[in-house]
């Protein structure tokens, strides 16, 4: 753990006790995610330690998050993230973020270390990120926090939500190393915001342009043909507590063709991918108040075709490595107010390069992991 990390920990306890000193109200509440892991079949390809039958308990993560609001229109968010590393627990802050309200008419704003817009919905609509997280995060396509400031602009009439966000482009555990930033236009679209059984239907889309986290270099320049750009569009289907759907499609771009690069570089080019995520979660009596009420079942089905422009034939197999599915499903049950479980089985095909005696490629191979997973939420 960083000095930096030590000082926001430290800060973060003297907020909580002394939160009663300050003017306005604190909120203190927090998540730990548990589970238990089993691999169902010899998984040595993709971690070298682990082989049929290999399980594990761990403590994934555990978030504490101080939310203070000083007036109606300013607030603050301080958020810490324990997590497992590998058998060794680390420690960050996840988000620290001043937030105004009406800094202009219908928009608040927010700086500092902040939700990246795309991740935050999915999270929203999914309600499952201790189980799995976003696809454009999970693949390394959006960061879920960054720094940055962002504007929050509310349509009139509640017909949905406009986003900008300017962020250095690194991510929150990462130090930036270069000047320029990424920019993110995002839109929400409510469009039966008023209705009681489907006001929580929505349409997303988001656009978003920048550059890699990578440091100039003497004698050359990399920021006029160097550049990564996210575009996703997505949509929201839910009828009251009993049913939420969600599709979506997106589109990532990253170009690292360097001006004046020297000679043998290994810096990649362009390169391109695209994917679809599609998930339902259905609450098996809705509203009821039997037991089943606190029953859910749910599946998540993703995609990913990595290398879409490598189509020239010297590089056929290289457009297909990469290519990915991941299907998951499960159960889940509210034990209590709070408390959380869920049984997951999950399934990932991934097409890899085989290579011959003299390392040519020579085939397309598909690589098969399934997992059984029980996982635990525990929130204050």
């Amino acid at each position: 753990m960083n000095r930096a990390n030590v000082l926001f920990l430290i800060l973060a306890g003297v907020i909580l006790m002394a939160g009663s000193l300050f003017a306005g109200d604190t909120e203190v509440g927090g998540e730990i995610y548990a589970r238990w892991k089993l691999a169902l079949n010899d998984q040595s390809i993709a971690v070298a330690e682990q082989v049929k039958n290999y399980n594990n308990f761990e403590v994934t993560r555990a978030w504490i998050n101080i939310q203070h609001t000083f007036s109606e229109k300013y607030s603050a968010r301080l958020t810490t993230d324990l997590y497992n590393n590998g058998g060794q627990v680390d420690a960050f802050v996840q988000f620290a973020y001043l937030h105004i309200n009406d800094l202009l008419p219908y928009t608040s704003m927010r700086f500092g270390l902040q939700e990246g817009v795309w991740a935050n919905h999915v999270d929203k609509a999914w309600q499952l990120r201790y189980v799995d997280i976003a696809s454009m995060e999970q693949f390394g396509f959006v960061d879920y926090a960054d720094f940055g400031v962002s504007l929050y602009s509310t349509c009139p009439g509640n017909w949905g939500h406009l986003v900008l966000q300017v962020m250095n482009g690194a991510g929150a555990n990462v130090h930036e190393v270069n000047k320029y930033k990424d920019i993110t236009l995002f839109a929400e679209l409510t469009p039966m915001s008023e209705s009681p059984s489907w006001g929580q239907t929505a349409l997303y889309a988001m656009y978003s342009q920048g550059y890699p986290n990578i440091a100039p270099l003497d004698g050359y320049s990399f920021a006029d043909n160097t550049k990564k750009q996210r575009v996703a569009f997505g949509g929201k289907l839910a009828y009251k507590n009993w049913f939420t759907g969600y599709l979506d499609y997106f589109m990532a771009s990253d170009d690292a063709d360097i001006i004046g690069q020297p000679e043998g570089s290994d810096f990649p080019e362009e390169d391109k991918t695209s994917g679809t995520t599609l998930f339902a979660k259905i609450n098996v009596a809705g509203e009821e108040t039997s037991f089943l009420a606190d029953v859910f079942v749910f599946a998540k089905f993703q995609f990913l075709d990595r290398h879409t422009d490598h189509d020239a034939v010297s590089v056929r197999l290289y457009a297909e490595e990469g290519d990915a599915k991941h299907l998951l499903a499960g159960a889940g049950y509210r034990l209590a107010e709070g408390l959380e479980m869920a049984l997951t089985f999950k399934r990932t095909t991934e097409d890899r390069i085989e290579f011959d005696e003299d390392l040519e490629p020579l085939r397309i191979a598909e690589t098969e992991r399934n997992t059984f997973t029980v996982s635990f939420l525990a929130s204050f």
